[in-house]
């Protein structure tokens, strides 16, 4: 996370640090426009610091884990970003990172990177980490730009 945030210029740096000294101040008591639960996933909450978001959950009343940080570039959030998929998913099943390593034959290390965002895993890890989650992998190619228009090739 340290990463992400240092990567950040200077002015972002500042309003991701003062939106962490929020949350340290007001814990679970802090809302919009500040932050907001994630819909439908009660556990999981979304720190809204100007174009970035941090998703965290709350470990006890008064520590924070955050999971991941990205860039907001849409109007939503990125439901299908795969390091944010897969620790939600290992919350909602109740699951450490060590034990879903041990679910799928690898070391906890490798679930912190990939739940990160700090490794680009293969297909077939992905696959190994879905499976074990109960749920699948999708791959789509779309075009770069969204007002581009598909054409047929005969």
């Amino acid at each position: 996370m340290t990463e992400f945030i240092n990567a950040l210029p200077v002015r972002e740096q500042a309003e991701v640090r003062n939106a962490l000294r929020l949350l340290r101040e007001f814990r679970t008591l802090l809302g919009m426009p500040h932050a907001r639960p994630l819909t439908g996933h009660h556990k999981l909450w979304e720190l809204r610091p100007g174009p970035n978001r941090l998703l965290y959950f709350a470990h006890t009343g008064r520590r924070f884990i955050i999971l991941h940080g990205f860039r907001k570039r849409l109007q939503r959030t990125p439901a299908l970003e795969p390091a944010y998929q897969i620790a939600r998913l290992r919350i909602l099943r109740g699951l450490t990172q060590e034990e879903l390593a041990s679910m799928i034959g690898t070391k906890q290390p490798s679930i912190a990177s990939l739940e990160s965002g700090s490794t680009e895993p293969s297909l077939s890890f992905l696959r190994k980490v879905a499976a074990a989650l109960g749920a699948r992998v999708e791959v789509r190619i779309v075009p770069a730009d969204d007002r581009e228009k598909l054409t047929a090739v005969r």
